[in-house]
């Protein structure tokens, strides 16, 4: 067999090949473009490290640190987060989000006015209690902010 012919069959293999793992994986995609979904996943996973930071943190630790965070500008994300993800995400963004108005009262109206009111009422009535409880606080922490 000469060369060009076997160099031709592994390129018609690895094509198919492709083709193939494209094919299966197909079903499974949403619309959205492979390099969205990439962000999209990326984004899920900066949340949830994020909010188990915070957790296993000391209070005076967690106030530095959401200091830095808003100072970041990290607060539009957080936003965009609450919007596009699943209970659990925007469970853990509330959470996130109570961080940063225990740490900087003057970021609450900020917070009050930015966040998806539709996605908090999804939290408000879900089956599961922690999304519900961090609705709760932070409806509470907005309604009781000064004005």
């Amino acid at each position: 067999m000469p060369f060009t012919n076997l160099i031709l069959k592994r390129l018609i293999d690895t094509w198919k090949s492709e083709l193939f793992d494209y094919l299966i994986d197909l079903p499974s995609q949403t619309v959205e473009n492979p390099e969205e979904l990439k962000l999209k996943k990326r984004d899920e996973a900066a949340v949830f490290k994020l909010e188990s930071l915070f957790s296993s943190l000391k209070e005076e630790d967690k106030s530095t640190y959401a200091k830095h965070l808003i100072s970041l500008g990290f607060l539009p994300f957080l936003f965009r987060r609450f919007e596009q993800g699943n209970v659990e995400e925007k469970s853990h963004v509330m959470s996130l989000l109570l961080n940063c108005i225990q740490v900087d009262s003057g970021c609450i109206y900020q917070i009050a006015t930015s966040v998806n009111k539709k996605c908090l009422l999804e939290l408000l009535h879900s089956k599961k209690a922690t999304p519900t409880t961090n609705a709760i606080l932070f409806l509470t922490e907005i309604l009781s902010m000064k004005r």
